[in-house]
């Protein structure tokens, strides 16, 4: 029986697709902080409840919308690994792929098929 091993968390971290996901969570999180800017500063100089609350809603609000790209994004990414892991383990004539830190303690490095997921990913 062969194994292999699969580190997803390089796989979200360091592919073309995930890189550009998390520039997309930047852009939006420094374009809602421009947009919350003036309600910053009037809360800064104003003291008023009603504004504060108008904060809090837009910035929970914000907070929602950057939670749900992240899960979408990242959805997407790992459905698009999953088929590249089945493509990768059929290739390497593996009987079963583990997630790596999740599902394991050690492995042998050459059971990492990481950078080839990565390689096919990017292609």
């Amino acid at each position: 029986m062969k194994v292999a091993i699969v580190d997803l968390v390089r796989v979200l971290d360091e592919s073309k697709e995930g890189l550009a996901g998390a520039k997309r969570l930047e852009g939006l999180f420094e374009e809602q902080q421009r947009e919350l800017a003036p309600l910053i500063q009037q809360v800064k100089t104003k003291r008023d409840p009603k504004i504060e609350k108008q904060l809090e809603t837009r910035a929970r609000e914000h907070e929602q919308d950057r939670e749900k790209m992240r899960v979408d994004l990242r959805n997407s990414l790992l459905a698009r690994a999953q088929a590249a892991v089945g493509r990768m383990a059929t290739e390497h004539s593996v009987d079963f792929v583990l997630g790596k830190p999740q599902a394991m303690l050690w492995a042998k490095p050459e059971l990492d098929l990481t950078t080839a997921v990565l390689n096919a990913l990017d292609a």
